[in-house]
């Protein structure tokens, strides 16, 4: 009885990874999630949805998150389909642009290439911006001092936006020592967003 109860505690560990779509339309397709990424299940069996939809898929075979190129802000799923004819093959669906794509098209290759050269460019051309209209707005400050040597190198992705940030320290009109944080928050193409705030705790300084 022991060991019955074990072997079914591990199927359901095994089960609980798998979503059965139960639905005709998608094919009662296996469709796989990490544990941690259950809450998303309604994301991939809408993917699964989209894709089946397509002209080329008339069959779902199954679908799964890639985990490592995802994150709960961008789920990257892969599917894999049957033609009428019965040849097998697999898209990719982005489920933060909706676009479906075959990661073998050399075509689709191409342009991935130069989608990720520009976004490149792009943040390249952005950290400089930022970099310099931070250090600007800290050079208004009474005696600024910047820390961690000054570099906003990592930028943090929330809310659709890239923000670099910057810690420093000011000297008030009385000479006290004031904490503050820059921020560069890049909204879109041509516009940022540049923003001082009190830092709560303090940060050991680097020359």
């Amino acid at each position: 009885m022991y060991y019955i109860k074990i072997l079914l505690f591990i199927v359901s560990l095994y089960c609980a990874n798998f979503a059965s779509a139960n639905n005709p339309l998608l094919d009662n397709a296996n469709l796989w999630l990490p544990t941690h990424y259950q809450s998303y299940l309604d994301d991939l069996r809408n993917a699964a949805a989209a894709v089946k939809e397509t002209e080329k898929c008339h069959r779902l075979l199954s679908g799964k998150l890639i985990e490592g190129r995802s994150s709960p802000e961008h789920l990257i799923f892969s599917f894999r389909c049957r033609t009428e004819e019965r040849y097998s093959f697999s898209v990719e669906f982005d489920n933060y642009t909706k676009l479906i794509k075959d990661p073998y098209d050399p075509f689709a290759l191409k342009k991935e290439e130069n989608r990720l050269r520009k976004e490149r460019e792009r943040v390249q051309r952005y950290k400089e911006i930022c970099q310099q209209e931070m250090k600007k707005r800290i050079g208004e400050f009474k005696k600024p001092k910047v820390l961690k040597n000054g570099k906003a190198d990592t930028p943090v992705i929330k809310d659709g936006m890239t923000i670099y940030s910057l810690s420093f320290d000011s000297m008030s009109t009385k000479n006290k020592t004031l904490l503050y944080k820059v921020e560069c928050r890049v909204i879109g193409d041509n516009d940022y967003q540049i923003k001082v705030s009190p830092r709560a705790e303090a940060m050991t300084s680097k020359k």
